[in-house]
C-alpha cells in the first residue's frame, strides 16, 4: 500500500495492491477492500465494497457501490447503489442502482440514469469501428439487457426508459424512443423486412410485466443507502410521462399499415412493428398517463387534507401538479374532482389485479414445465410483494373514501 488516504473505520484486509487512491470511509459508512483485490488511482466513496479479487483502476466508486467476484472497473464512474460482479466495465459512466452480477461487458457506455440490469453474456462494447474507438451507447433509465444480447454502436435508448431487450437479440446501431418497450428476435419475419431488424412492442412492459415496474419502485426505495445523492424513486414522473405522450402522438398519427418501420413511424429504430401491436400500445400508454395524472389529484388532496371543488381549476406553483392538472383537463377529459378521484381508485384496483396477474403467468408456465414447481415457489397470490401492494391499495382506498366523504354535496 502506498500513496493513499484512508478514512476512519476502513476495513482493508488481505488486499493485493492499494496505491495512489483515496478511501473516503467513516465511522458510520465503512469501506471494505478485501480478499486480494486491487485498487489503483481511484476514489472510493463511503459504504463501498471491493472484494473477492476485484480490480478497480483509474475510477470513482460512488457511495455504496461495489465491485466483487473478479469484477473489473477501469477508467469509469460507478453510481451509488450499483453492483459490478464478474464482468468488465471500461470507460463508462454507470448510474445508480445498476445490477451487473455476471460475466458481461460494458465499454463506452454512458448511463447516468442507471436503474437497469445487465444479464450474463451481454456484449455492450463495440465502440471500435476499425477506424477509431469513438462510438458510444446510451442505455437510458431502467434498460434491461437480456442474456447474450449484442449491442452494436452507436445507440440510444434514453427516450425508451424501462425497456427490455430479450435474450439473444443483436441490436443494430439505432435510436429507440418508445418507453417500456420489448425488443425481441421475431418468430416470423414479414416479407420486405431486412435481415437484422428485430420486432419492437412498445408499452409491452406496462401491459405484460407490471409486477416488475411496481416492484422496481419499491426495490429502489429499499436499497437506497446513499447518504449524499438524492434520488426520485418513482418510475412515473413528468419527464417519462412526456415521452409516453409523444409516443402516443406518433402512434396515433400514422397511416394504417400491417407492418411499420422507421420509414413510417419515427423512433422505432432498426425494428419493425405490427398494426395489432400499435393499437394495444396506445391503449396501454393512455391508461398509465391518465393514472399518473389522477394520482396527482389524489396526492394533492391528501396533502391539503380535503378534496376541493376547485382543485382542478386553480393554478398551482407546483410544476408537477400543474402538469398533472392540465393532463386531467386536456388529456383524460374534463370531469369534476369527485368523479376523477373515483376513477383513480378504479384504475388503482385494476393495476393491483394486473400486478398479480403478470406474476401469475410465470407460475402458470412454471407449473406446466416443472413437476414440483408449486411445492418450492411462492405463488403470485401469496408473494410478499403482491401481498404488500394489495395492502397498500387497501390503505389508499380508505384515504380516498375519507376524502370523498367530506366532499361537498351538490
Amino acid at each position: 500500500m502506498k500513496n493513499i488516504f484512508i478514512g476512519q473505520d476502513s476495513r482493508i484486509i488481505g488486499v493485493q495492491h492499494l496505491s495512489d487512491s483515496v478511501v473516503l470511509s467513516d465511522n458510520f459508512h465503512p469501506v471494505h477492500i478485501e480478499d486480494g483485490s486491487i485498487v489503483t488511482r481511484s476514489v472510493v466513496q463511503p459504504g463501498c465494497h471491493v472484494t473477492q479479487q476485484a480490480l478497480v483502476e483509474d475510477s470513482v466508486l460512488c457511495e455504496y457501490s461495489s465491485v466483487e467476484r473478479h469484477g473489473k472497473v477501469m477508467q469509469s464512474i460507478i453510481g451509488p447503489n450499483s453492483n459490478i460482479a464478474e464482468g468488465e466495465v471500461t470507460s463508462c459512466l454507470v448510474g445508480p442502482f445498476v445490477g451487473f452480477h455476471h460475466q458481461a461487458l460494458l465499454i463506452g457506455v454512458v448511463w447516468p440514469e442507471g436503474k437497469g440490469n445487465i444479464a450474463y453474456g451481454c456484449n455492450c462494447g463495440s465502440n471500435h469501428t476499425g477506424k477509431a474507438p469513438d462510438q458510444e451507447f446510451w442505455p437510458g433509465e431502467g434498460l434491461f439487457l437480456g442474456l447474450g444480447v449484442n449491442v452494436k454502436f452507436p445507440g440510444s435508448f434514453v427516450e425508451a426508459p424501462y425497456s427490455m431487450v430479450a435474450t439473444g437479440v443483436s441490436l443494430l446501431p439505432q435510436k429507440v424512443e418508445y418507453p417500456f418497450s420489448l425488443i425481441l428476435d421475431p418468430a416470423n419475419r414479414p416479407d420486405g423486412i431486412p435481415q437484422g431488424f428485430n420486432e419492437i412492442i412498445p408499452a409491452w412492459v406496462l401491459s405484460n410485466n407490471l409486477f416488475a415496474v411496481k416492484r422496481n419502485e419499491k426495490k429502489f426505495r429499499d436499497r437506497d443507502r446513499s447518504i449524499r445523492a438524492q434520488f426520485d424513486h418513482r418510475i412515473f414522473r413528468k419527464e417519462i410521462v412526456e415521452w409516453m405522450l409523444r409516443a402516443i402522438t406518433r402512434l396515433e398519427s400514422v397511416d394504417r399499415l400491417e407492418i411499420y418501420t422507421e420509414k413510417h413511424i419515427q423512433g422505432i429504430g432498426k425494428n419493425f412493428m405490427r398494426e395489432s401491436i400499435r393499437s394495444k400500445a396506445v391503449e396501454a400508454y393512455r391508461f398509465h398517463v391518465e393514472f399518473y395524472a389522477l394520482e396527482g389529484l389524489f396526492l394533492r388532496a391528501l396533502e391539503k387534507g380535503s378534496l376541493s371543488t376547485t382543485v382542478l381549476k386553480r393554478r398551482s406553483a407546483s410544476p408537477e401538479w400543474e402538469f398533472q392538472r392540465n393532463l386531467i383537463k386536456e388529456f383524460t377529459g374534463p370531469r369534476d374532482p369527485k368523479s376523477a378521484l373515483e376513477k383513480y381508485l378504479e384504475m388503482l384496483r385494476q393495476i393491483a389485479r394486473e400486478v398479480e396477474f403478470s406474476k401469475a403467468r410465470d407460475d402458470e408456465r412454471g407449473q406446466k414445465i416443472i413437476p414440483d414447481y408449486q411445492d418450492h415457489h411462492i405463488l403470485a397470490h401469496d408473494h410478499p410483494f403482491v401481498s404488500a401492494f394489495r395492502e397498500e391499495v387497501e390503505q389508499v382506498e380508505d384515504q380516498v373514501f375519507d376524502l370523498l366523504e367530506d366532499y361537498p354535496q351538490t
